[in-house]
């Protein structure tokens, strides 16, 4: 993305199951098409979560994720 000057955040909404695993992910804002492939491959790369606890009963939760990719000018020597 940095080659192309990209930036910009992208908002993904993912199911957490039972199990802790992360599905469902559905784009809901993006400034970019491959910001949103970005964004789905960093998100397939999280560990297993903690599903939510509702009476000591683990459920499916509904997020949403803000991701932000942001270009930063490089630094000179």
């Amino acid at each position: 993305m940095e080659t192309q000057k990209i930036q910009g955040k992208v908002l993904i909404n993912i199911v957490l199951t039972v199990e802790g695993k992360m599905t469902d992910f559905k784009v809901i804002e993006s400034p970019h098409p491959l910001l949103s492939i970005e964004a789905f491959r960093v998100l397939e790369l999280v560990p297993k979560l903690p599903p939510r606890i509702v009476h000591n009963m683990p459920y499916p939760t509904f997020y949403t994720i803000p991701i932000n990719f942001k270009l930063t000018r490089p630094t000179k020597p």
